[in-house]
């Protein structure tokens, strides 16, 4: 967490109603008092919360549209057509496109597959590329991760001899494709189980429906590794399908990794237990998507298929030269985005900002960066330097809808798409300044808090922190009952008051981190660590910290680490809020 996000963050502390004693008694009170704050108040899905492995999936022949293109695809490989898999560039796309081929070889397939380009390409299905596959003998293409706004596509295909059949989770822009089949799984209604998957989950589902479909049931749960990892890259919401298709695949992850998995892991180091999120979300999803970003995806995609050990090696480790490089072109255009923040206002309720070159694989992270920093609505554009179209990532501070306020500025706009809380677009230089009034005066209407906010789960003793570690036992055990953790589903947030700092020390390169040693009333120490921590700043007295608990391998055993959320001088709540794990 950045100094200005640790130090300007609003504390949420725990309020409300306290959970009602017949409210799942056998589990420990702050995991009771936790569940009941996020909203989880039926004792029955609370537990169903707890155990997702037991969570069961639907039959996917349940849903008309799947059941459609369950029998489309199996009968294009009965007859030997030519199939070919339409992804995306991010690591969503890609790990759905490797799903489906791999599906499909497994099935024995005739199987290809496509990636655009990002930095050549529009994201979606093109129309050229559509025919020149009808002209080399394609006869059905299955989309993944996209589609479902590319109605002209579609209806070229189809009239150069190709069927489409579409898996998305992307919100629909104009008419519904003319599509054999339209899989999507927004637009189921949210109560529907397969309501908030995203494109791999979707894939996934179609592939299970086919594996039963064609006597191979035995094979329909093999590719699920794919599947965790890409709902933690795309930060899909965790609900109950999302949650027990993560468990599931976390385990196939660590335990029996494929070879192109197993490869960037000994590049990025293993995690230290099973439910473990953190090596996927900082690791090897950043990985992945460096390759769309900065080259080809179909890199990506390839290190995910292969079966060859040596070859996964070559791929992971051109992938993380990548990544590296992402990583310090991507500082750079923070430090440029940063400048570019003193020519906005200061109140407004969005941050439109715009620069000449700016790498367009890169201004999404930028944006994202500067939303959990500012708790504000963010657009990044990268102008091009010959003038021609800027695009542009936007990124929505929560209750902004970034989609539905694209879609009041469809008249000035280019190609656009995503979701709600991301998106893209493009727009004439030109219009730049216009774009920004209107979307700054959009978000205005929306009346959303400015500054960021950093909620508090629980208020808990210093000392009750401290002990055990990460033994049994311990608070960091008890919590982690309430993994596996993504969107929606975030490491639960502790705070603990009125403590002392005893000891700093900078950490890392460059010293651009702290290390914190705090005390209680009872002399208990323990260090948390302060991410990209302001070196000026100086305690005033007593503090209140807000923290995140995690497992840190350190010669060959765990320790317990404390990551800063946020930090104050102390409010003098201590004792009406402190309760005990």
């Amino acid at each position: 967490m950045g100094k200005q996000a640790v130090l300007s963050r609003h504390w949420q502390l725990p309020e409300g109603p306290e959970a009602p004693a017949e409210y799942l008694p056998e589990e420990p009170e702050v995991v009771r008092a936790i569940l009941w704050r996020r909203g989880h108040r039926d004792s029955d899905a609370a537990r169903a919360f707890l155990h997702p492995l037991q969570f069961r999936l639907p039959n996917p022949r349940c849903y008309p549209q799947l059941a459609t293109a369950i029998d489309r695809i199996a009968g294009a490989i009965e007859r030997g057509e030519s199939l070919c898999v339409w992804g995306d560039y991010d690591a969503d796309g890609q790990t759905a496109t490797a799903l489906l081929v791999g599906t499909l070889r497994a099935l024995r397939a005739n199987v290809s597959y496509y990636l655009p380009r990002r930095l050549h390409e529009a994201r979606g299905l093109d129309a050229s590329v559509l025919e020149r596959l009808a002209r080399e003998g394609c006869r059905l293409v299955v989309t993944c991760d996209c589609g479902t706004s590319d109605a002209e596509a579609v209806a070229r295909a189809r009239e150069s001899g190709i069927d489409v059949v579409i898996t998305d989770h992307h919100q629909q822009m104009g008419p519904v494709p003319e599509a054999v089949a339209v899989c999507n799984s927004s637009h189921l209604p949210p109560s529907d189980p397969l309501w908030g998957l995203p494109g791999v989950a979707v894939s996934y589902v179609l592939a299970r429906g086919l594996f039963q479909k064609m006597g191979r049931a035995a094979g329909e749960h093999r590719h699920l590794d794919l599947v965790a990892l890409g709902i933690v890259a795309d930060v899909a919401p965790l609900t109950p399908t999302n949650r027990a298709l993560l468990a599931r695949g976390l385990g196939l992850i660590w335990r029996e990794p494929r070879p192109g998995i197993r490869a960037l892991l000994d590049l990025s180091g293993a995690p230290t237990w099973e439910l473990d999120t953190e090596p996927i979300s900082f690791r090897l999803a950043p990985a992945l998507n460096s390759a769309g970003r900065l080259a080809d995806a179909r890199l990506g995609v390839e290190l995910l298929l292969t079966e060859d050990t040596d070859r996964a090696r070559a791929l992971a480790t051109e992938l993380w030269a990548l990544n590296t490089e992402r990583k310090k072109l991507a500082a750079q255009l923070d430090g440029d985005v940063r400048a570019s923040l003193a020519s906005q206002a200061a109140d407004a309720p969005a941050m439109v900002l715009a620069g000449i070159g700016w790498h367009p694989g890169l201004i999404g992270v930028a944006a994202s960066h500067l939303l959990h920093e500012l708790g504000r609505t963010v657009v990044v554009i990268s102008r091009d330097p010959a003038g021609g179209a800027a695009r542009g990532s936007a990124r929505s501070a929560e209750g902004v809808g970034v989609l539905e306020i694209l879609a009041e500025l469809t008249d000035i706009l280019g190609h656009w798409g995503g979701h709600s809380h991301a998106a893209g677009f493009n727009l004439p230089d030109q219009g730049i300044d216009h774009f920004r009034e209107r979307f700054v005066e959009a978000v205005g209407r929306r009346s959303v808090v400015l500054g960021p906010v950093l909620n508090i789960d629980a208020v808990v003793p210093w000392r009750d922190v401290a002990a055990r570690g990460v033994g049994e036992g311990s608070l960091y055990q008890t919590l982690s009952r309430l993994a596996p953790y993504s969107e929606g589903n975030r490491p639960p947030v502790l705070a603990s008051l009125g403590l002392r700092v005893v000891a700093r020390r900078p950490v890392g390169a460059g010293d651009r981190h702290t290390k914190l040693v705090l005390a209680d009333d009872w002399q208990v120490c323990q260090e948390v660590l302060w991410w990209n921590s302001d070196p000026a700043w100086e305690p005033n007295g007593l503090v209140d910290v807000a923290f995140t608990l995690s497992s840190n391998e350190w010669q060959g055993s765990a320790r317990l680490r404390l990551t800063l959320e946020g930090i104050r001088p102390h409010a003098g709540r201590q004792k009406e809020h402190e309760s005990s794990a």
